[in-house]
């Protein structure tokens, strides 16, 4: 069998499993058992598949047709251009939340001064491990914290942050509980989708993502009101606080934020057009 022959059988196989990217998900399984990009392939797309790469491919086959997610198969992600490993107990990055970094890259350049960040709720690490590299190769001076309530998430955070040589102090923490000090910019995807609402969420994520990465209580906004709560005991003046929220929470979350004195709130939209950050700043 050839390279070519094999993938159109994992494309096959994906597509009479439901699997709606089929076409891209066969070719990301077969680069990671074969070591090939597109062009590689393309160079060698009818040559024989040496029989151990061909049994590879289709266990990887097997695992995706099951609904496990590729990262989960594969162990990584890129974001931003790096390249994270993801496990279960971590939620995997999405691409809009390369955005929320975006915001709290554009935001750091203005600060005069070292540059004091908090990532809430880091996961995986790859906003902090994102924003500190992306400041560091701008030669902005900056020190960059990452919390999390999760030992194991602090594990594959410090993980990610030793592979893309990015300095971060991690601490286990139930949101504010353990941390000390003031920051510039707050950052925090926080779990927030509504408790009951997690049960009719795609089986990739409800099944796959780990609970507590998805839970935001009742109503899907108990972080952000721990935040709004306890947030200026930890923000500098003219701090910033920067927000993953759910497309249909930004009122309510501008509304929290205003009851807890903060005047100045903005609601942001992602690049498909759906309410998706807050930027609360500071009095």
């Amino acid at each position: 069998m050839t390279w070519r022959e094999l993938l159109n059988e994992g494309k096959t196989s994906l597509k009479a499993a439901g699997i709606s990217d089929h076409d891209t998900d066969a070719f990301l399984l077969l680069s990671y058992v074969s070591g090939y990009d597109r062009g590689r392939y393309m160079l060698h797309e009818r040559e024989h598949v040496p029989d151990d790469r061909a049994d590879a491919f289709r266990v990887c086959i097997e695992k995706r047709e099951s609904h496990i997610p590729l990262q989960h198969i594969t162990g990584v992600q890129n974001f931003y251009g790096y390249d994270f490993l993801v496990t279960p107990d971590v939620l995997i990055p999405r691409q809009e939340t390369e955005e929320l970094a975006e915001l709290a890259i554009s935001f750091a350049l203005n600060i005069s001064g070292v540059c004091n960040i908090l990532d809430l709720c880091t996961g995986s690490g790859c906003i902090a491990v994102t924003v500190k590299k992306e400041l560091d190769k701008r030669h902005i001076c900056s020190y960059a914290a990452a919390s999390d309530i999760s030992d194991k998430a602090l594990f594959i955070a410090g993980k990610n942050a030793e592979k893309n040589k990015a300095r971060i102090t991690f601490i286990k923490s139930d949101m504010f509980e353990n941390i000390d000090g003031r920051f510039d910019i707050i950052i925090s995807n926080p779990p927030y989708i509504p408790t009951d609402d997690i049960y009719g969420l795609d089986p990739e994520v409800k099944d796959c993502d780990p609970w507590e990465a998805l839970d935001g209580g009742q109503d899907g906004l108990l972080y952000y009101r721990i935040i709004a709560e306890e947030a200026k005991a930890h923000l500098n003046d003219h701090g910033l606080i920067l927000l993953e929220i759910g497309y249909d929470q930004g009122s309510r979350v501008a509304e929290i934020f205003s009851n807890k004195g903060f005047p100045d709130i903005s609601i942001r939209k992602d690049i498909s057009g759906n309410d998706r950050f807050a930027v609360i700043k500071m009095p």
